[in-house]
């Protein structure tokens, strides 16, 4: 399983670093890097439109902010 941290326009470097003390997941930054097969986890931010659907095994969202409209008015959320 990997979780992939795509965060936009933010440093999520500290953040990864203090996940990767607490998983032992494989952890991606952006959707550049990511085998989106094996992602089951997203923590989003203001993605892509369209990045939610790119991860055809994707189990659990997260927002990486307060609020969560940035998901679901993605449309590809359903």
């Amino acid at each position: 399983m990997s979780i992939a941290v795509i965060v936009s326009d933010r440093d999520v470097s500290v953040f990864v670093k203090k996940l990767l003390e607490l998983v032992d997941d494989d952890i991606v930054v952006g959707i550049d890097d990511a085998d989106r097969s094996k992602v089951e986890v997203a923590i989003l931010w203001n993605q892509p439109k369209g990045t939610i659907s790119s991860f055809p095994n994707l189990k659990f969202i997260c927002s990486f902010g307060a609020g969560v409209e940035h998901i679901i008015n993605d449309p590809d959320y359903d």
